[in-house]
């Protein structure tokens, strides 16, 4: 610190021999002015001045003289304080800021009399004295947006405003204290958008309240009115939420039906027939159920064992049986077996064998992957009450067991043909299942199933197995033929009565559907479905919408009915104006499942659709996969061996090209073009190809859903090396399905897509 001080000018007597030099002249300022001496000046030539004489009197020569000593005269220069006998700038001064002695605490300076921190921009002073600190009002928690602004507990500064910090999915609800992180998409009390509570026993999916329904079960209706109904049975939800049946109606695998026991009284003491329950389908008292299933050793063999050439025994071995009374032999008028596929072991396997009369492993078949299947065209309507099949009945071999299997017959199969099940979910009902374990799902040497059912008419049968490279050795069917036999009418035991019903017998009467009518011989394939002899064969139950496929399945109001099943969608190849979207080009597309196999991904459909008479809302979940096709709601991914429909989820699968495929590393761009209400969403699978296809496979192709018209349209651009693949689309419950390889109003749905082909779907009005 500079000292300040005030030099005092004293007067020195001049010292001549120390301070000054020696006179060369008379020295006018010493002259002798003592009174003795005044006559007159002399020069004082002889004389050496010794200097002047001291007189008591102060003489100011007018010079200062620095003496080095510095004398505190008691007063500080403007704008400093003597503090402790230094002048200091009380502004300034760490040790004396604002008063003497007021020292500022390590750290801080003294600016303009006070103690501070010297805080850089942005930073603010907060707190006072020792508690004093720099401080970044936009992002400090303890002092957000101004000093001692603190934050609550969780929440975070930014920008000068108490936030929470939330990590996706998740997004900020609440204010203040109350604000939490929550995601939209799973919370219940925020579903959708914060604060959105849903009603009590609902559930919150992909940012929508949803009933948690059982499986075979639809959400039908919105906020708290919505309930679970099961489509196939639900007589005022039929089919589609909000279908109601009419008055002597009820709900049948989803479609309105005729109810045939309207006025029926079933009997309560009947051994014949379960007490008090009418079979709708027919108008009848049901029958009692006596299914079952034996393991036998029987066999009435005619010739010699044979083979075929260049075959050995005993793989090769085969011998006729006596086939009387087999309605499946193709002697007796049945069409050649056609089955799901034939894996790869010689002739001596091949479909054709399940029906030719021949036993034994040499002629018989092995089916080429799981859940395989079997059908049997038996030339005409019978009552069927039994089936029968093995695995060697020559006694040479026991393995290859079927496993698991079911039994279902059908009245009309519109593509009876080897690989295809087109329709058969609505054509077929099931009559006998038998589990995994159970009699007739392993067999031992020269064994063979026989099946025991209620009566049942029918003109088609098929056997589902569930084991792949499973073997039968021949199958064969059993019961009455209705045009030869006559009804015997109430029977006193059941296994004698073909055709058991609980109507009077009439002589020449024929068994139809179980029931005793009178002999009618219909043309074609018209049948009598309303049992009035008036107006017999009213009916063609493949274009009949009121008994389509069967007497009494009525088809939907505005559905038709083509080749005897019902039609939701008309099918139109290469339509006009249908073009190849670019989606991965598209703004704000998605790119997803890259370089990947057997993959899935979930999204949502942005605007409300109808799917098969069934309203979607805005938001419904949808899974897409790398194999060629999307399905409604959460699904897993799989290749639909067995075709559309199929009953095992997915379910509601929309299958453009449905095979096993990987996708590249341009993926699946999922876009939505235009704007409301003529949005399109497109999915598009760019340059896949088949699983372990090599690289000459280039395969580019879309499924565009249009807003407003509810159309599907199937855009193949780029399909060098495209195989046989399903193509169509399949109802939210799987019992039903509309191919895309046809014109019209239906079609099959295995075929082979060519590259600029297009395929549209418009529902029917």
């Amino acid at each position: 610190m500079i000292q300040r001080s005030t030099k005092i000018l004293l007067a020195v007597p001049l010292l001549v021999a120390a301070c000054s030099p020696p006179a060369t002249m008379g020295d006018a300022a010493a002259m002798d002015t003592s009174s003795s001496d005044q006559s007159s000046p002399r020069p004082d030539a002889a004389t050496m001045d010794a200097g002047p004489q001291d007189t008591g009197v102060v003489v100011d020569t007018g010079v200062v003289v620095d003496t080095g000593v510095v004398v505190d005269t008691g007063t500080c220069a403007p704008g400093t304080t003597q503090c402790n006998g230094t002048c200091v700038d009380t502004m300034t001064s760490r040790d004396h800021c604002g008063a003497c002695g007021t020292a500022c605490p390590m750290g801080q300076e003294c600016t303009a009399g006070t103690c501070a921190l010297p805080c850089m921009a942005p930073r603010t002073i907060c707190g006072a004295g020792a508690m004093m600190a720099c401080v970044d009002t936009s992002t400090d928690s303890n002092h957000c947006g101004a000093c001692g602004t603190a934050c609550p507990m969780g929440q975070m500064c930014n920008g000068g405003t108490c936030a929470l910090t939330c990590t996706a999915p998740q997004s900020v609800c609440g204010a203040g204290a109350a604000m939490t992180c929550v995601n939209l998409n799973t919370d219940p009390s925020n579903c959708g958008a914060c604060g959105t509570v849903c009603p009590m026993g609902q559930m919150c999916t992909a940012g929508a309240c949803v009933l948690p329904c059982a499986m075979g079960q639809t959400v039908c209706g919105a906020g708290a009115a919505m309930v679970c109904r099961n489509l196939a049975t639900d007589n005022a939800n039929c089919g589609a939420c909000g279908n109601a049946c009419a008055m002597g109606e009820y709900c049948n695998a989803g479609r309105c039906a005729i109810d045939r026991c309207a006025g029926v009284m079933c009997a309560t003491s009947d051994a014949c027939h379960l007490p008090n329950v009418c079979d709708r389908a027919v108008g009848l008292c049901a029958n009692m159920s006596y299914s079952s299933a034996t393991t036998m050793t029987a066999a009435a063999l005619t010739g010699m064992v044979g083979c075929l050439p260049a075959d050995t025994l005993p793989a090769c071995g085969h011998q006729t049986y006596n086939a009387t009374g087999n309605f499946a032999a193709v002697a007796n008028g049945a069409r050649p077996s056609v089955t799901s596929g034939t894996a790869a072991f010689g002739p001596r396997h091949e479909s054709n064998h399940l029906n030719d009369g021949e036993y034994g492993n040499g002629a018989s078949w092995i089916a080429s992957t799981a859940n395989g299947w079997v059908k049997i065209d038996l030339g005409r309507v019978v009552a069927i009450e039994r089936v029968r099949f093995g695995r060697d009945r020559l006694n040479s071999f026991a393995d290859r067991p079927v496993g698991a299997f079911s039994i279902q017959v059908a009245d009309t199969d519109a593509v009876y043909m080897e690989g295809d099940s087109t329709n058969d979910a609505t054509e077929y009902r099931t009559v006998f299942t038998a589990p995994a374990g159970s009699p007739g799902t392993s067999l031992a040497m020269g064994q063979s199933v026989n099946v025991s059912f209620p009566v049942i008419t029918a003109r088609f049968i098929k056997v589902n197995i569930t084991n792949d490279g499973a073997c039968i050795d021949e199958i064969e069917v059993f019961g009455c033929d209705p045009m030869t036999t006559s009804c015997p009418g109430l029977p006193n035991t059941m296994a004698t009565d073909a055709c058991n019903d609980n109507n009077p017998r009439t002589t020449g009467d024929a068994c139809s559907r179980g029931l005793c009518i009178g002999a009618i011989a219909c043309a074609g394939t018209t049948q009598d479905c309303d049992g009035n002899a008036m107006n017999a064969c009213e009916s063609d139950p493949l274009s009949d919408a009121n008994n389509c496929g069967a007497c009494g399945n009525r088809c939907r109001a505005g559905a038709a009915c083509m080749r005897g099943t019902c039609q939701e969608y008309a099918v139109t190849l290469a339509p006009p104006g249908v073009s190849y979207i670019d989606a991965c080009a598209a703004m704000g597309s998605t790119t997803t499942l890259v370089n990947l196999d057997d993959a899935t991904f979930g999204t949502t459909v942005p605007f409300a659709f109808r799917y098969f008479s069934q309203p979607l809302a805005a938001a419904t979940p949808i899974t897409v996969t790398s194999n060629g096709y999307i399905a409604f709601l959460p699904a897993p991914i799989r290749v639909i061996v067995a075709g559309l429909p199929d009953a095992v989820t997915p379910n509601g699968v929309i299958a453009a090209y449905n095979r096993d495929l990987t996708t590249r590393a341009t993926g699946v761009c999922i876009a939505t073009i235009g704007a409301a209400p003529n949005r399109q969403f497109v999915v598009e699978w760019r340059d896949v190809a088949h699983f372990g296809g090599g690289g000459g496979q280039r395969l580019t192709f879309e499924a565009i859903l249009s807003e407003t018209t509810h159309t599907i349209d199937f855009v193949y651009e780029t399909m060098t090396g495209a195989d046989l693949s399903n193509i169509g689309l399949e109802n939210l419950t799987g019992s039903f399905a509309q191919g895309g390889c046809a014109a019209g109003t239906g079609g099959a749905t295995a075929c082979v897509a060519t590259a600029m082909s297009r395929v549209r779907f418009a529902p029917i009005p």
